[in-house]
């Protein structure tokens, strides 16, 4: 699997491969890169879970008016309820 996969950009590609001191080991510059992408990536998710949940939500809404639908929305409610 490539780095593009592991949405590494082309900038943090090269900081890996060459953007660290000769002393640290491959292993070394994995850990740290992997640690700080893993961070953003759970971020990236708890958005994605947040967005899909209000979508599925929204899937069923009976609501008459966007009012009503936001009541419920920040409620942590689904619509039909």
């Amino acid at each position: 699997m490539g780095l593009n996969l592991l949405y590494f950009s082309v900038r943090e590609t090269y900081s890996l491969l060459e953007g660290f001191e000769e002393q640290v080991t491959p292993s070394e510059r994995w850990r740290t890169m992997a640690a700080i992408k893993c961070a953003e990536l759970k971020e990236k998710k708890k958005q994605i879970d947040t967005m899909i949940s209000i979508l599925e939500k929204g899937l069923t809404c009976q609501c008459l008016t966007w009012a009503d639908c936001l009541m419920y929305v920040k409620s942590d409610q689904a619509c039909d309820e």
